[in-house]
C-alpha cells in the first residue's frame, strides 16, 4: 500500500529558489521620449506621470526637434537638442527631478536610468552627467560621468569603498570612444544598499562596440537621490558650443515587495502532506 513520506529540503537550497523568485515592485519616475512637446519648445511640459519639468539654466538650452534615434521608441518622431553658447562664460545645467529615493542599509532599493545620446560634435568643454539629490546643498551627488571632447568617458569612484579612499576612475578603452554624429544608449545602475553602481555604454547601431565599467563604488556615502544633472566641467571663454542630442529617458526603481520573504526553520524545513510516493510492498 502506498504510504505519505516526509521529506527533509535543505534551507539552503530552498532558501535561494524562494529569494530568486521573491517579488519585487518596480516604480517607473521618469519616461519621456519628448514625443509629446511641441516642436520648437522647451520641454517644460511632461506627460510621462512625473510633473517635475526639465530645466535648464545659464547658457544651455534645450530645444524638442523632429527627427528620431537610432533604436528609437516608437513613434521616434522628436528628439531633444541641447545647445550651449560657443564661449559661454555662465556654464549652467540641464537637470530633471523625480520622486526622492532613500535607501538604507536594510533595504535592497536598486534604481536604473537610461538615455540615448548623440554628439553631433564635440565641444572643446567637457560635461558631467550626474545622479544626484537636489535637496542637499553640497556633497549632493555619488555617480558621476564625465564625458570629454576626445570621446573619452570616466566614471568617478572610490578605490576602498563608499566615500572612501582615493577617488579614481573608470575609462572606457580607445576602441569604445564616443563617435560624432553616432546614437549611444547609457545604462546607469545603481544598489543603495550596497552603495554600488554601474555605467554601460552601447553603440546602438554596432551593439559589439558596448563598454560596461562592473560594480563601483559610490564616489559619496550617499543612499538617496532625485535628479539627473548635465552641465560643463569648466565654464570659460575658450569653449565652443554645445551640440549634444538626447531620446528615451527613462527611469525605475525596484523593492523587493512585503511579504515574500520566508523564515525556514533551521537545519531543515519538513514538509508533509499532500504528497505520496508509491512504495513496493
Amino acid at each position: 500500500m502506498n504510504k505519505p513520506l516526509l521529506l527533509l529540503v535543505s534551507t539552503a537550497a530552498l532558501g535561494t529558489a524562494l529569494l530568486s523568485a521573491r517579488a519585487e515592485a518596480t516604480t517607473l519616475l521618469l519616461d519621456d521620449t519628448f514625443e509629446t512637446y511641441a516642436t520648437g519648445t522647451a520641454p517644460t511640459t511632461p506627460d510621462d506621470g512625473n510633473d517635475n519639468p526639465w530645466t535648464a539654466s545659464g547658457d544651455l538650452t534645450p530645444t524638442v526637434e523632429d527627427g528620431s534615434s537610432t533604436g528609437g521608441m516608437a513613434p521616434n518622431n522628436k528628439v531633444l537638442h541641447l545647445q550651449g553658447e560657443a564661449n559661454m562664460e555662465d556654464r549652467g545645467a540641464f537637470s530633471r527631478n523625480f520622486d526622492r529615493l532613500v535607501g538604507s542599509a536594510e533595504s535592497a532599493d536598486t534604481f536604473s536610468i537610461s538615455f540615448k545620446l548623440m554628439i553631433d560634435s564635440f565641444s572643446n568643454s567637457d560635461y558631467r552627467i550626474n545622479l544626484q539629490d537636489s535637496t542637499l546643498e553640497a556633497n549632493n551627488s555619488f555617480a558621476s560621468l564625465r564625458v570629454y571632447s576626445s570621446g573619452t568617458v570616466s566614471v568617478l569612484t572610490r578605490t576602498t569603498g563608499p566615500g572612501t579612499g582615493s577617488a579614481t576612475n573608470a575609462t572606457n578603452p580607445s576602441n569604445n570612444r564616443l563617435i560624432e554624429d553616432r546614437w549611444y544608449e547609457f545604462t546607469i545602475d545603481a544598489n543603495l544598499q550596497a552603495q554600488t553602481y554601474s555605467v554601460t555604454i552601447v553603440d546602438i547601431a554596432n551593439p559589439s562596440k558596448t563598454w560596461s565599467t562592473g560594480d563601483l563604488f559610490f564616489y559619496r556615502d550617499m543612499r538617496s537621490l532625485d535628479q539627473i544633472h548635465i552641465h560643463p566641467v569648466d565654464a570659460t571663454t575658450a569653449n565652443t558650443a554645445m551640440n549634444w542630442y538626447l531620446d528615451d529617458v527613462r527611469a525605475v526603481t525596484s523593492i523587493p515587495e512585503p511579504g515574500t520573504a520566508i523564515s525556514l526553520a533551521a537545519g531543515g524545513l519538513l514538509i508533509a502532506g499532500g504528497i505520496r510516493i508509491a512504495r513496493k510492498r
